[in-house]
C-alpha cells in the first residue's frame, strides 16, 4: 500500500459506478490527445465491476481517485490474444488489464502499481495465468509501470476504432529468457519498432536517456 496518503484499495461495487464514471471522464478530459485513454461507457465501466471483470479503486477518504480492471474475455472479440495468433494463446486462460486511471492530484504516490497488483493477485486466483494488455505509444509512464511488472510489448497495432497501442502480454507459468543483445529504439520511432516486432524482438524495457525516452528489444525464447 502506498504510505504518503490516507488511501484504502477495495473492489468496487454497482453502488461506485457514478463515482468510476465520473473519474473515467475527468480524467479524459484532462489528457493532452483523446487517444491517449480509450473513452468508455458506463455500461461498459459497469460491466467491468460485476459481470465481465472486477474493477479496484483507490479512495482517499471516500473520495475515488483511481480505478483499474481486470477482464475475463473468453472467447469474445475483445480477448488480445487473437491479436497474437503466431503465440497460439488459449483465450479461456487471459486475463486482460481492461482500463485504469489516477486523478493527476494523486499521481506519484504508487498508486497504479498497487492496483496493478490486486487486479493480477484476482485475476491469478482466479485460475488464469496470461495477462495482456494495451498501452498508448503516447503514455511512457504507463508503458513503464507495464514492462516493470514483466509484461513485454508483443504487438503495435490499431484498436478501438483507429486508435494505435502497444499489446503486451505476459505469461505466469513462465519466465521468458533472452536471446540477443537489447537493442534501444526511440520510442518516437513507431516505423522501426513494428519492424522490429515483425522480426519477432519484444520490447523489455522504458529508458530516459539524455532527456529522450528509448524502448528496448530484444530477442526472447517463446
Amino acid at each position: 500500500m502506498p504510505t504518503d496518503g490516507p488511501y484504502t484499495i477495495q473492489a468496487l461495487q454497482t453502488s461506485h459506478i457514478e463515482q468510476l464514471y465520473s473519474l473515467h471522464q475527468e480524467v479524459l478530459a484532462l489528457v493532452p490527445h483523446p487517444h491517449v485513454i480509450r473513452r468508455d461507457t458506463r455500461e461498459f465501466l459497469l460491466g467491468n465491476i460485476y459481470e465481465t471483470g472486477r474493477t479496484f479503486g483507490a479512495f482517499c477518504g471516500p473520495t475515488l481517485v483511481g480505478y483499474a480492471s481486470v477482464a475475463f474475455p473468453g472467447g469474445s472479440e475483445r480477448n488480445l490474444a487473437y491479436d497474437l495468433p503466431h503465440l497460439a494463446i488459449e483465450p479461456e486462460t487471459v486475463a486482460i488489464y481492461d482500463g485504469s486511471a489516477v486523478h493527476p492530484d494523486h499521481r506519484g504516490k504508487g498508486l497504479q502499481i498497487v492496483l496493478n497488483d490486486y487486479r493480477g493477485k484476482f485475476a491469478s486466483a482466479a485460475g488464469y495465468y496470461h495477462f495482456m494488455g494495451t498501452v498508448s505509444p503516447m503514455n511512457p509512464y504507463s508503458l513503464v509501470n507495464h514492462l516493470g511488472a514483466g509484461f513485454f510489448v508483443k504487438a503495435l497495432t490499431l484498436k478501438y476504432g483507429g486508435m494505435i497501442r502497444y499489446i503486451i502480454h505476459k505469461e505466469l507459468r513462465r519466465k521468458p529468457l533472452r536471446t540477443s543483445n537489447v537493442i534501444d529504439i526511440a520510442f518516437s520511432d513507431l516505423e522501426s519498432q513494428k519492424r522490429a516486432l515483425a522480426d519477432g524482438l519484444w520490447g523489455s524495457g522504458l529508458t530516459k536517456q539524455g532527456g529522450t525516452w528509448k524502448i528496448q528489444f530484444a530477442r526472447y525464447d517463446s
